[in-house]
């Protein structure tokens, strides 16, 4: 088929190189009034004069050579940009058209010519200058462009060349102005009337007030000319024809119409039917052109649609993606029912060759197909015999057997080993057994099977600490849980009541149930005796006034609480007067097991007959009786001796402030002995009894 794309595409290249090409050349203009630039030795004597106020002029890059400087105008005066090209008039004349303020100066063209506008180039000097451009044409008549402005050349944007530096008339040795000075460009559109005239000569007006006007060359751009070209539409119906034009002379911008629709605003239509297209094109100056070009048909064979697979040999039932390229719709035709299918995964269910067609439709109505073919492999069989559940974790291994036993097939998954299922692999759960097998062609079957395994382990009880006949109710705790509990007077949940069992040593049974799988665990719990605790013919009636006494409780050691106990010994001064004193005896047992008794104490204030001598002092004996040692403790200064049954002098004692009212007494031997005061109104003795 023909090669359109790379031919459009060189066409459109070569129009953009046209676009963009130079439409500004050198125009031969005369009548320069002023040599500015040194091209030998001296600045003063090769040049006419200065064109600003420090007695500056330009130098050649020549003259720069002179004093070892690259900088300078270009020795053939020659200034170029992308769209324009200038020509200096030579530096061994006038130069420069150089006006000053309020004067008006021109220069002529040599060969008057007819053109579609004109670019001056130059600077100001002493600060930007304004002028006013007159174009005088053959006939005499004129354009007026006002109120134009050439930058300093000492300031200024967009320069179109800049660096070549400046010297002085005086010292003749360059300046070193390092990116100046700059040259402008100012470009001057004529009307379309004028351009069928010629120019002769261009006046330049000074209408500033300090800054001088220097202009240095003159460039035009020729009348634009532009043709028109069309490429045909190459299929039935399409839409891919184009027509581009190519412009000639004239001045930047080109601006572009196209009739279509919606119109089209470039140098080139695209997209186009069969048809007859008008274009308007005019260039800066605003001079419309306007013709038609007409796009014909030209039928040529269509490419095939670029149709691809990421595999082109699966297995069956396997995925594969197709794509394609090449056009911007598509319809797909194929597989093993010849269904539609919409490009992407196919899922191949056949064993057999797959035929996938394709037409599509390209953006410009061209009508293109495709095809591909993939290849379905067989699945190979997978079938085998499973270990049959659900099993105890400590059952032993089970051969697993393939019924179709082919090259490459393999058991996988929790607990398989060799070929084998081993239920204690992972323990209790819920297991999925895979056989794959991959045949020469690699396509790959399995089968699965699942297989339930319960726990045998044997459960742990975590037995209660002794417990007390009289204590509260326990929980057992096992692991793992959900079991139920036997033996002794227990719920199936594991909750003993101890004063249901009383005391003894008891077989508790734990027992736990996981699907096929029962176990269980036996272990003692020990319940102790609880003991009893009372008071061995106690005193309950006291006068407010007596002394500390303690109260003998079976068993002894134990200890006490309520109004006025003070350890084992109760004051009753410390009491409440009445019969609401409550004295609790706690005794605890070497298994932890504890029991409690009570005791009503009435305190009186003895006031009446009964009042005893005692009454002011508190005095106690504690431990009594004791193993040899003891404290003895007053509330006031006393002077004691202790004795024995035979009245026998032990010990003196004094109990004062400075012994904070205590002593204590250790080392008797077991006995009876009797601690006596006479300094209290009268004779008073305690009885004290050390044991062995």
């Amino acid at each position: 088929m023909k090669k359109y794309i790379p031919f459009l595409a060189l066409f459109f290249a070569l129009l953009a190189v046209n676009s963009e090409s130079q439409t500004f050349s050198p125009v031969n203009t005369a009548s320069y009034n002023l040599d500015a630039v040194a091209e030998n030795t001296t600045a003063l004597a090769t040049t006419g004069g200065a064109i600003d106020g420090s007695n500056f002029v330009m130098y050649s890059v020549a003259y720069g050579a002179l004093y070892s400087v690259s900088t300078g105008l270009p020795n053939n005066g020659l200034i170029s940009t992308p769209t324009s090209t200038y020509q200096l008039q030579p530096y061994t004349a006038n130069n420069v058209l150089y006006v000053t303020t309020g004067l008006i100066d021109s220069v002529t063209v040599v060969t008057p010519a007819s053109y579609a506008g004109l670019s001056l180039l130059g600077f100001a000097t002493e600060g930007n200058g304004t002028f006013n451009a007159t174009v005088r044409f053959t006939d005499n008549s004129t354009q007026v462009f006002p109120a134009l402005t050439f930058f300093d050349w000492f300031g200024g944007s967009s320069p179109i060349y800049s660096g070549f530096d400046r010297v002085s008339r005086s010292t003749g040795v360059p300046a070193n102005s390092s990116g100046n000075p700059r040259l402008f460009s100012i470009e001057l559109a004529l009307t379309c009337a004028n351009r069928l005239k010629q120019v002769k000569r261009i006046l330049i007006q000074n209408t500033g007030t300090n800054p001088r006007i220097c202009l240095m060359a003159v460039s035009a751009a020729n009348t634009p000319s532009y043709s028109a070209a069309a490429f045909p539409v190459t299929c039935s119906g399409g839409t891919n024809g184009s027509a581009s034009i190519t412009a000639t002379g004239g001045m930047l911008p080109y601006s572009y119409t196209w009739t279509t629709t919606p119109p089209q605003l470039t140098a080139s239509a695209n997209n186009l039917p069969v048809g007859t297209y008008t274009y308007l094109v005019q260039d800066n100056g605003g001079c419309i052109v306007t013709s038609t070009v007409a796009v014909t048909l030209s039928l040529a064979v269509q490419p095939s649609l670029n149709v691809s697979s990421n595999t082109y040999t699966i297995c069956s039932g396997g995925s594969f993606t197709l794509g394609v390229s090449g056009a911007s719709t598509y319809t797909w035709v194929g597989g093993n029912n010849s269904s539609i299918y919409s490009p992407g995964t196919q899922t191949a269910t056949a064993l057999t060759l797959l035929n996938y067609s394709v037409a599509g439709i390209t953006t410009a109505n061209c009508y293109r197909t495709g095809s591909v073919t993939i290849t379905v492999n067989p699945k190979p069989g997978a079938s085998f015999t499973g270990p049959v559940g659900p099993l105890c974790n400590n059952s032993s291994p089970l051969a697993l057997a393939p019924l179709v036993q082919q090259s490459g097939g393999a058991f996988s998954g929790p607990g398989v080993v060799s070929g084998s299922f081993n239920p204690a692999f992972y323990g209790v759960g819920t297991y999925t057994i895979t056989f794959t097998n991959t045949d020469a062609n690699n396509c790959t079957n399995s089968a699965t099977t699942s297989v339930q395994v319960f726990s045998l382990a044997v459960p742990q009880i975590t037995p209660p600490n002794a417990l007390c006949s009289n204590g509260n109710t326990v929980q057992v705790n096992a692991n793992p849980g959900g079991g139920t509990f036997s033996g002794i007077p227990i719920n199936p949940q594991g909750v003993i009541t101890p004063s249901l069992s009383g005391a003894g040593t008891y077989t508790l049974g734990y027992t736990l149930v996981s699907g096929p799988c029962t176990s269980n665990v036996l272990t003692n719990v020990i319940i102790n005796a609880a003991p009893t605790a009372s008071f061995v013919n106690p005193k309950t009636f006291f006068c407010k006034t007596a002394s500390s006494t303690f109260f003998n409780t079976n068993p002894s050691g134990g200890t006490f609480s309520g109004p006025g106990m003070s350890g084992p010994a109760f004051n009753p001064a410390q009491a409440n007067i009445g019969n609401t004193n409550i004295i609790i005896y706690t005794f605890t047992d070497m298994n932890g097991c504890s029991d409690t008794a009570s005791l009503r104490v009435t305190v009186s204030a003895c006031t009446g007959i009964g009042q005893i001598n005692e009454k002011s002092l508190s005095l106690a004996i504690y431990p009594n009786p004791n193993s040899g040692s003891f404290e003895i403790s007053a509330n006031q200064e006393l002077s004691l001796v202790l004795v024995n049954q035979l009245g026998e002098l032990i010990q003196c004692i004094t109990l004062s402030e400075s012994t904070n009212f205590l002593r204590k007494i250790t080392d008797l031997v077991p006995g009876v002995y009797f601690l006596m005061d006479k300094g209290v109104g009268g004779a008073m003795a305690k009885k004290i009894v050390v044991s062995n």
